[in-house]
């Protein structure tokens, strides 16, 4: 289906169902029986069947692969939009339009999609990742993990002056919260008297991070500091060795990015193993007229030069 047929329909439905998708039984006004056998013919079309079946791969290929829980009026409505959709279809077979080159061509490469598609997702269920590689795995993300966190409060403001300022009084004994929820010009830290929580050095700024490497707990910058943000006045509250999550808390997210280097060497594997031939050049690769007139070139450039030193 393309992206010009279905914006001619009315999708305010499906978007209206989609919006309430989720709920499912939840919904308090619709109706939530168990859902119908994935090939419970819902409605025919001249003769067309559409299946419950069709409903959630109609759904899934408009949310781009979302899996979700109708309930009735939901399916219902879904259902309403498909009759729409398998008579715009039917009327595109009536008037030839199916035999048009160009159709055919969508067609079938939106079924090779599907089906590729397929092909990865049945490679990603069924391999496996032997047990090394994931811990090797985890230990390379458990080092770049590693190092030093810090709980920090900064005040921002416009100039040098202003921060100037703020550290004076803090040197007279002001408390730091307290000229920050006045003073700061960071929204999202001056009502929390400038807290920042706990960070990495590298979630901020490099500027903002050597200022702050050089302070103990306790302490606060006593000149300011330039970032692209402003001046800043940094108190260092806590810091700490970062721990990365457990081996078993990140086990699934590691394996799928294992097996994503897995699909690319079956793929590579699969196209090595093809009869392909190309018709059209790689217009990356320089002609080999080209290459060889360059090593030609060169030659002949070297070969007075040996000429000379044997005169």
């Amino acid at each position: 289906m393309t992206k010009k047929l279905l914006s001619l329909l009315p999708l305010v439905v499906l978007a209206g169902v989609l919006a309430g998708c989720g709920q499912g039984s939840k919904s308090g006004n619709m109706s939530s029986t168990q859902a119908p056998a994935a090939g419970t013919v819902l409605v025919t079309v001249n003769g067309t069947p559409i299946t419950n079946y069709d409903v959630d791969a109609y759904v899934m290929a408009r949310t781009h692969g979302r899996k979700i829980k109708l309930n009735d009026q939901q399916r219902y409505m879904i259902a309403q939009e498909m009759v729409q959709l398998t008579l715009a279809a039917q009327e595109a077979k009536n008037e030839g339009l199916a035999s048009k080159p160009e159709v055919q061509s969508e067609l079938a490469m939106q079924r090779d999609m599907i089906l590729a598609n397929q092909a990865v997702e049945h490679f990603m269920d069924t391999a496996t990742v032997p047990e090394d590689q994931l811990k090797q795995k985890y230990q390379e993300y458990a080092k770049s993990q590693s190092g030093e966190e810090y709980k920090a409060s900064h005040i921002l403001v416009k100039t040098k002056a202003e921060a100037e300022k703020i550290i004076k009084e803090l040197e007279h004994g002001a408390n730091f919260a307290d000229l920050a929820k006045k003073d700061s010009q960071d929204p999202g830290s001056a009502k929390k008297g400038g807290e920042l929580g706990w960070f990495k050095p590298q979630q901020m700024v490099p500027e903002f991070t050597a200022a702050l490497e050089k302070l103990k707990p306790g302490e606060y910058t006593k000149t300011p500091v330039k970032t692209q943000y402003g001046w800043h006045v940094i108190l260092l509250e806590k810091e700490k060795a970062a721990a990365p999550p457990s081996y078993t808390a990140m086990k699934p997210q590691l394996a799928n990015q294992i097996k994503g280097s897995m699909v690319r060497d079956y793929l590579e594997k699969l196209k090595n193993k093809a009869d392909v031939h190309w018709n059209i050049s790689n217009p990356m690769t320089p002609p080999a007229s080209a290459t060889a007139a360059k090593t030609a070139a060169g030659g002949a450039s070297k070969a007075p030069a040996a000429a000379t030193s044997k005169k």
